[in-house]
């Protein structure tokens, strides 16, 4: 291979990586979408659901984003060198409710969290799929603050996982930022790329065709 036929090739391989990105950037759209729908549900059991099942899906996008463009200290000075190429290529110096892992960890490791939580809270109620402001909930006893699991606060336009909140709104802000940088630099609208462009990945239902 000759220097230009090298250089398309790691273009490639870096289009696949921010095809995904702007991908999971699009569901993360849909999600908030489908989270504004929910609210005009009647029923209010199957509204809370939807309320949850749409910020669950919000937040496993915003992962997804997260871990390539961050990627985790196991992904290896590999994954370290391809989270700084992919932020460098598409201009990104700060999403820091993206990069923040602490909602995301709350969801994906749900289940570790979990047990630490019982393992340290014995006198206090847990409660699980709250939609409302953070103080509607009252117990017999004062000091009884309950153990919030998942909760939707309408006031503050926040979801919470265990002890990590995020502000819905601003997230959303973020990643459709990066979805817009991922357009421009599929669209050879940002510097570094390589002429000609053509679609690394075909998904069914899109014509076969170079860009």
């Amino acid at each position: 291979m000759d220097d230009l036929e090298l250089d398309l090739l790691a273009q490639s391989h870096t289009d696949l990586f921010v095809d995904e990105i702007r991908q999971q950037c699009r569901y993360a759209s849909f999600a908030a979408a489908d989270l504004n729908a929910a609210w005009e549900i009647s029923d209010s059991v199957e509204r809370d659901e939807r309320l949850f099942f749409a910020a669950q899906s919000l937040l496993s996008a915003a992962a997804m984003v997260s871990k390539l463009l961050w990627p985790v200290a196991r992904s290896g000075a590999r994954g370290r060198a391809r989270g700084e190429k992919l932020r460098t290529t598409l201009q990104i110096t700060a999403s820091p409710l993206v990069q923040s892992r602490s909602v995301r960890d709350s969801f994906e490791h749900f289940d570790e969290r979990m047990d630490a939580v019982l393992a340290k809270s014995h006198q206090h109620p847990y409660v699980d799929q709250i939609v409302g402001p953070t103080d509607m909930l009252r117990f017999e006893v004062d000091t009884a603050v309950p153990n919030f699991l998942r909760r939707l606060d309408t006031d503050k336009g926040t979801v919470s996982v265990l002890n990590a909140t995020v502000r819905i709104n601003d997230l959303v802000d973020e990643l459709l930022e990066i979805k817009r940088a991922c357009d421009k630099w599929l669209n050879g609208e940002l510097p570094g790329r390589i002429l000609p462009i053509s679609r690394t990945v075909i998904r069914m239902g899109e014509r076969c065709t170079d860009r």
